[in-house]
């Protein structure tokens, strides 16, 4: 079994505030990134009904299919968040914060060069859909791979500080909600601006994550023995555990509205756009 050592944390000169505050800033261009890439999914895919000439042509992206490609991101996020937990217990939580954004980036170039045009044959609009779920997941797994290696980053650097974990853990939620934010307005102006393009120009975000992310100084890391599959287990108890089970009705309710506002909103947007 591998751990993170905590012992680095327990000295203020060990790590400085500054890396917390770059652990913070990747996390906030990093959300800012995801929240482009959000609204600028449901425009993209609105904008495209429109170009294709509305409900009757048949390659058609009705509401509930925009919603199954917009909601595929969080497949990713949950079901990867596991995977790179194991993993950041191994390597180190460095390498999987840099990793995350280099996804997000990787998402918005193949977003950025999808094409389809009313003149498309079936077997481009099936590899057009399929390169655009591809694109989602790939963007889930920025989310799992970043946001538990951050946490993980914060727990060892503050270990032996509760009060600074708790004003950091603070900062850690504000980054993320701002940075989803203030994504959100980016990618609209974005699109009203550079329209398909604006994917490209979000791998910008992605990259200043990337520095952020590459400049927080390593953790060192401990073997002791041997793996004896504890991992499952703890996500076992985990799953189990009553407070868990209370939170994620919650957690599923407030994703759910945000998926509903941001598909039908966009949505929307573009039928009276039409209409007008």
């Amino acid at each position: 079994m591998t751990q993170l050592a905590e012992s680095t944390a327990h000295s203020p000169q060990t790590h400085s505030a500054r890396s917390l505050y770059l652990a913070l800033g990747g996390t906030f261009f990093l959300r800012a990134g995801g929240g482009v890439m959000g609204i600028l999914t449901g425009l993209f895919l609105a904008a495209k009904n429109t170009e294709l000439g509305g409900e009757s042509h048949p390659f058609h992206i009705s509401a509930t299919l925009a919603g199954i490609i917009i909601a595929s991101f969080f497949i990713t996020e949950l079901a990867g968040s596991f995977v790179a937990g194991s993993l950041i217990d191994k390597h180190g939580p460095r390498r999987y914060m840099v990793l995350g954004p280099l996804f997000g980036a990787v998402a918005m170039i193949v977003t950025g060069f999808l094409h389809l045009g009313p003149d498309s044959t079936y077997i481009q609009f099936v590899v057009f859909l399929a390169m655009l779920f591809a694109a989602r997941l790939l963007e889930g797994a920025s989310a799992a791979s970043a946001n538990p290696a951050s946490l993980t980053y914060i727990a060892v650097v503050t270990s032996g500080h509760p009060n600074l974990r708790s004003r950091i853990s603070g900062l850690f939620e504000l980054a993320t909600l701002l940075g989803g934010i203030v994504g959100i307005v980016i990618g609209g102006r974005l699109w009203d601006r550079f329209g398909q393009a604006a994917f490209l120009m979000n791998t910008t975000l992605y990259l200043i994550s990337v520095v952020f992310f590459f400049s927080v100084p390593l953790l060192k890391v401990e073997h002791k023995g041997k793996s004896e599959g504890h991992d499952v287990k703890a996500y076992r108890k985990l799953l189990s555990s009553p407070r868990l089970r209370e939170l994620i009705p919650a957690w599923i309710a407030v994703s759910a509205w945000l998926g509903v506002l941001l598909n039908h909103s966009t949505s929307n947007y573009h039928r009276l756009n039409q209409s007008v």
